[in-house]
């Protein structure tokens, strides 16, 4: 007689996984998740204390030391200008971070406006807002961007707004499919069945009930935004010299990556390391969140 390692039991049967391992499972903190919510949280302290890091001037630098290559004193070396490479890739840190979040904020809001007064009102608005929903996700993020800078003109709370009003479609229709769902639920029909206003049933159970996925989608979206904002500084859209911002330093390294190719390599690291951080971090979460519900 010969032993089978067949995971299935006499019967045709699968051994069933307790729930409790499942759910530790779902929820472990895998070692590249922690290393990018390690990440995410030294750029965090990066952003509001610089100074712990490094104590030179972004700004001003030394023509004598332009285009040094790396050393005790200019830990990345320096750019064109003598600034440490250094000093401004940490200072740069707050304007990337705030970007994506204050952008992802201003998608976040509109969308959850925009979303729940068109799942929950349904009728003429529910029709209007999905019309122009559509309209607006038919055309790419980045015309909406270049009407916006067009617009207010170019600088980083441009910048903000382009990048910002550019994820308020998405988000309101993730929103909307949402409240749909909610709506249509027991304990919103009792709610209305016994009288509470639709102010009242919005705010203390439609909203709540919705946040979970759009917050998710929001925290993915702060990578998604800090590309596209670094992508449009690129272009001379964003930031304006001397600001510090990694995507326009890329662009100004452009013309001297031949003799000098670290003032472009590091802060294209440091956005490349940024965005998967935050993305990684973003995706741990929306797992841990659709494993939650479904365990409810």
């Amino acid at each position: 007689m010969s032993l089978s390692l067949n995971p299935r039991l006499s019967g045709g049967r699968t051994p069933r996984v307790p729930r409790a391992e499942r759910v530790r499972s779902a929820h472990a903190l895998h070692p590249g998740v922690a290393l990018s919510a390690l990440v995410v949280l030294l750029l965090i302290v990066a952003a509001l204390w610089p100074g712990l890091f490094t104590n030179q001037d972004p700004i001003e630098g030394d023509p004598a030391s332009a285009f040094a290559g790396s050393s005790a004193a200019h830990i990345l070396g320096t750019d064109q200008l003598g600034r440490d490479l250094f000093s401004r890739i940490i200072h740069g840190t707050v304007y990337s971070l705030s970007l994506g979040v204050g952008a992802s904020l201003i998608g976040l809001i509109g969308g959850v406006i925009l979303g729940v007064l068109a799942g929950y009102s349904r009728g003429i608005w529910d029709r209007v807002i999905t019309r122009a929903l559509d309209v607006l996700l038919a055309f790419p993020e980045v015309l909406v961007a270049l009407l916006t800078i067009t617009i207010l003109g170019p600088g980083q709370w441009s910048l903000l707004w382009a990048v910002g009003l550019g994820r308020i479609p998405g988000a309101a229709r993730l929103v909307r499919t949402q409240v749909l769902q909610i709506r249509g639920s027991g304990f919103i029909r009792s709610g209305i069945a016994l009288g509470l206003s639709p102010t009242r049933l919005i705010l203390k159970h439609v909203v709540p009930n919705s946040l979970g996925p759009v917050l998710v989608h929001a925290v993915i979206g702060v990578g998604v935004c800090i590309i596209f904002g670094a992508a449009l500084s690129f272009l001379g859209l964003g930031a304006v010299p001397p600001t510090p911002e990694w995507g326009l330093m890329l662009s100004e390294a452009r013309q001297y990556l031949s003799i000098a190719p670290w003032i472009a390599i590091w802060p294209g690291v440091f956005i490349t390391l940024t965005v998967i951080s935050v993305t990684v971090t973003g995706r741990w979460l929306q797992q841990r969140f659709i494993s939650k519900r479904s365990s409810l």
